[in-house]
């Protein structure tokens, strides 16, 4: 006997219940020798308002891109309009567009449905501190879909900004998972500022992060307020606001009291398990066609050996998971070989983790 199909109600069962798993979201490489890096770039370039971030060196060979940088404005202020264009059409009016399409909820008044494309309310009442503050420009981190899976896990993101490139202090933003909020369908937390000795303040709000989409939005002006860090919104003007950012990202390293990392983030995932029982009774696969296991210089003679006749025995290493079609779709291997014969029966449970 060489295959035997699964009974789908005694020897499949699939586990309702799913783990939630956590890993880090930067890499690959050491985690201790990464530092976040763009392709050169200077201030006014014409794509500073959208950079690609990677975790060394971009012309390295295993360097990947960890999450980009993006400044939205209502107006679209900050960046160059194409020649011709009416005013506001320029490329952080559509990131702002955009951003605002996936992450708000839907405006509701005339007022935010002008020319610009409306005006979307990041700082909530709901999230403290920020009143009904219309943010009418944001800075976008949104980070790279293969890397957080399936969500983020909001309550592990750090992110340390200084300003010691403008010789001025730093900030430590975390999430604030305390109370749970959504907007467009989407859960969302507030970002505050914070410290060990406490871990989220209860001031103003910096921003949101949705872990569902991987996106953390930040509030230029509070940005600005708190450390300095200058993000202009000039019309018609390629402010490079994107790079002054991750300036700060990368100039936060170190700053600030148990503050060590640029930016620290863990992707979450909710895997599930289906167990398959593989049954191989007493009669069963008591007999191999290993080649060794016969005479003949293709396996096809006699038994090598006369007992192997009436009490042969074999030892079970792999398991071969087949489809319909006999296509070979999992290996499952022993942690050691487990003999089988005509007295001896053998249940092994496969697990498959998806």
């Amino acid at each position: 006997m060489s295959f035997k199909f699964f009974d789908p109600v005694s020897d499949i069962v699939t586990d309702i219940a799913s783990a939630t798993v956590t890993t880090g979201l930067f890499g690959p490489g050491d985690s201790a020798s990464l530092g976040f890096m763009t392709q050169s770039l200077t201030q006014g370039d014409s794509s500073a308002s959208y950079l690609a971030v990677y975790q060394k060196d971009p012309t390295l060979d295993d360097s990947a891109v960890q999450f980009s940088i993006a400044f939205g404005h209502r107006a679209g202020s900050g960046s160059v309009r194409q020649s011709g264009a009416t005013k506001g059409f320029s490329p952080t009016r559509a990131i702002f567009q955009q951003y605002a399409s996936l992450l708000e909820d839907a405006p509701t008044s005339t007022a935010d449905t002008d020319i610009y494309g409306g005006s979307f309310t990041w700082g909530t009442s709901n999230a403290g501190g920020n009143g009904n503050t219309e943010f009418t420009s944001s800075i976008f981190i949104a980070f790279n879909r293969a890397r957080y899976k399936q969500n983020l896990e909001a309550k592990s993101f750090e992110l340390t900004l200084s300003g010691s490139a403008y010789n001025v202090g730093g900030l430590r933003l975390m999430a604030d998972t305390s109370t749970k909020y959504t907007a467009n369908g989407l859960i969302r937390f507030p970002i505050r500022s914070g410290s060990e000795d406490s871990p989220v303040g209860t001031t103003r709000a910096y921003g949101w992060i949705y872990p569902e989409v991987g996106v953390v939005v930040l509030d230029p002006g509070s940005i600005q307020a708190s450390c300095s860090i200058a993000t202009p919104h000039t019309d018609n003007t390629d402010d490079g606001v994107p790079l002054k950012v991750l300036k700060a990202i990368q100039s936060g390293s170190g700053q600030m009291t148990n503050a060590p990392h640029d930016m620290q983030m863990r992707a979450e995932e909710s895997v599930k398990s289906t167990f398959y029982f593989v049954r191989a009774n007493n009669g069963e696969f008591n007999y191999s066609q290993n080649p060794s296991f016969s005479t003949g210089s293709t396996g096809g003679g006699s038994l090598r050996y006369p007992e192997f006749i009436s009490n042969p025995s074999t030892y079970i290493t792999t398991i071969g998971m087949y489809n319909d079609n006999n296509e070979l779709i999992a290996i499952a291997k022993l942690s050691k070989p487990l003999e089988k014969s005509f007295n001896r029966e053998a249940l092994i449970r496969v697990k498959l983790d998806y």
